[in-house]
């Protein structure tokens, strides 16, 4: 695991499960679930906000009728862009 030399995968994932355990191969995710986590639950949240505005202005009702593709899709780019689109960057 600490060799310069080149392995492939297999062997990579062989000697982490050999020197460190199963749970070796997750080391280090902690950290970025603690980043990745709120950020997906803003995009989520924020994309229900934009359906229901769209819903809306779009005149539909959401108990009976789909919202349409385009609008759909333009409230995840929506959302995904603004409300959870600036995790992990840096402003400046």
């Amino acid at each position: 695991h600490g060799s310069k030399e080149k392995q492939s995968a297999v062997s990579l994932y062989r000697s982490i499960i050999r020197n460190e355990g199963i749970l070796g191969l997750w080391a280090g995710n902690g950290a970025n679930l603690l980043r990745v986590v709120p950020a997906k639950a803003v995009v989520f949240s924020t994309n229900d906000m934009y359906r229901k505005l769209l819903y809306r202005l779009s005149g539909r009702d959401s108990t009976t009728e789909p919202l349409p593709s385009a609008l759909s899709f333009l409230a995840g780019g929506m959302a995904g862009g603004g409300g959870g689109g600036g995790a992990g960057r840096r402003s400046g």
